[in-house]
């Protein structure tokens, strides 16, 4: 290799290796695969969702709805 890099001459035999799977694809692949992250990114994503709309879904707090003052 260090004579290829030298001199631009490759021994009889030597051969490139393959160009490699781009390396995002397999990022992707492996998260979809993982079953334990994807569990809880939807439950997280679930929490997040009742945090955000929750005043929304209970606009009245439930202690003091039939409290009179």
């Amino acid at each position: 290799m260090l004579r290829f890099i030298l001199t631009g001459k490759r021994r009889k035999g030597f051969r490139l290796a393959p160009p490699k799977r781009r390396v995002g694809r397999l990022r992707i692949q492996a998260i979809f695969l993982n079953l334990p992250l994807l569990v809880g990114a939807l439950i997280v994503l679930a929490l997040f969702l009742i945090v955000l709309f929750g005043p929304v879904w209970a606009p009245e707090n439930p202690y003091l709805s039939g409290m009179k003052s």
